[in-house]
């Protein structure tokens, strides 16, 4: 089902659209706090001079937070949006996987982007308003990081280049391998956003030792994909996964100069090389991104 288009000042979790005066429940004004992102330091202060010596800061992403209102006309009416909103607040399949992740998409600005995470408190006050069609409620949504990402997500396909005939020396010993991989490369124009954006690339085969490259990044596998298989290696922050099709994890096979923690894509211009050893010319890397900001 395709995402509902969002007027400005609307939201949507995981497809329900709420916020505007003609939906079920709408946010009450003022009843939208995006909340702090929290930082975590290694501040220390010099034990032997005045100064504060410096390490390594994380962040912590925030919690929004929403005041919510139903817009209906009748109290069972009003129960039942709220009803329909909580149930998408529990989200039982998400909370029930690791890892999973909601999506909630906002337009403000007159933009629409996205954020992810984990939907957490959800309380609706019993009012005489409630009795009326209009129930109280407030809720909160946990991020899984403190990135904002374009609604729009862009995408390009980098085929590989036929292995080509290699020497053979005889006598011949031990294994043979008469291909050598070739590489492609894509240049995207413009990445887009504001702050470094990650990225999933999904490699299918047939293919040994794939690798993708980009500024500043490099990631090679040491497997083997056959025709019908694939890995998606999802290097956004949540993620940070090397997933082959039938679910097995590949992060043991990056190399060990493969960092994906760190596999960006800067806002500007890029060049992206897949390659590999393929015989048949047909495997490809499916390179897809959001542009990625700061703040709202």
């Amino acid at each position: 089902m395709a995402d509902p288009v969002l007027e400005e000042g609307t939201f949507s979790l995981d497809g329900y659209k709420f916020g505007g005066e003609n939906d079920p429940v709408l946010v009450v004004p003022g009843g939208f706090d995006p909340g702090t992102t929290a930082w975590r330091t290694q501040d220390a202060d010099n034990p032997i001079g005045d100064a504060m010596r410096f390490g390594r800061d994380r962040l912590s992403p925030p919690v929004w937070s929403f005041s919510f209102l139903t817009n209906k006309d009748t109290s069972t009416d009003g129960l039942d949006a709220i009803e329909a909103i909580e149930g998408r607040w529990i989200a039982d399949k998400v909370r029930s996987t690791p890892g999973s992740v909601q999506t909630l998409r906002y337009n403000i600005g007159k933009r629409t982007r996205r954020v992810y995470g984990r939907s957490r408190r959800f309380s609706l006050a019993v009012t005489p308003m409630a009795f009326r069609g209009n129930a109280p409620a407030i809720a909160d949504f946990q991020l899984a990081d403190p990135l904002h990402y374009d609604d729009v997500q862009y995408q390009t396909t980098i085929s590989i280049l036929a292995g080509r005939a290699a020497g053979i020396t005889s006598p011949l010993t031990g294994k043979l391998s008469t291909t050598k991989g070739g590489g492609q490369i894509d240049t995207i124009q413009e990445v887009g956003g504001t702050a470094p954006a990650p990225f999933i690339a999904v490699i299918k085969g047939p293919v040994s030792n794939p690798y993708i490259t980009g500024p500043g990044f490099s990631l090679k596998l040491n497997t083997t994909l056959a025709y019908d298989q694939s890995v998606v290696i999802d290097t956004r922050p949540f993620a940070q996964t090397v997933i082959r099709n039938d679910g097995a994890s590949l992060a043991g096979a990056l190399s060990r100069t493969s960092r994906i923690t760190t596999a960006r894509l800067n806002p500007g211009a890029a060049s992206i090389s897949f390659g590999g050893t393929d015989a048949t010319g047909t495997s490809r890397c499916d390179f897809s991104w959001r542009p990625t900001f700061y703040s709202l």
